[in-house]
């Protein structure tokens, strides 16, 4: 699990900047992640999903669902999924 912050400070701008979550298994069984607090109040959600047949595989911010920290997200097998943090509106 790779988290990319983007924090004003860190990316250098005037503004904060999506977080981004990576999970990757490379593993030939499914694997159950727990989602850490998305920084600064903000909520995940799923944007992509190797995993999920075309087109649900890539979901536009509108469509996305949105996931609780803390909450386990299952991984399939040789796939791995993408979250990006957003205010909670």
């Amino acid at each position: 699990m790779v988290l990319i912050d983007g924090y004003a400070e860190l990316i250098g701008e005037n503004r904060s900047d999506n977080d981004t979550l990576i999970m990757f298994n490379p593993m030939p069984k499914e694997r159950a992640f727990r989602l850490p607090p998305a920084p600064r109040g903000k909520i995940w959600k799923g944007i992509i999903d190797t995993a999920m047949r075309s087109p649900f595989d890539i979901r536009p911010e509108s469509e996305a669902m949105a996931l609780q920290s803390q909450a386990t997200y299952k991984v399939f097998a040789q796939s791995m999924a993408v979250m990006l943090s957003f205010e909670d509106k």
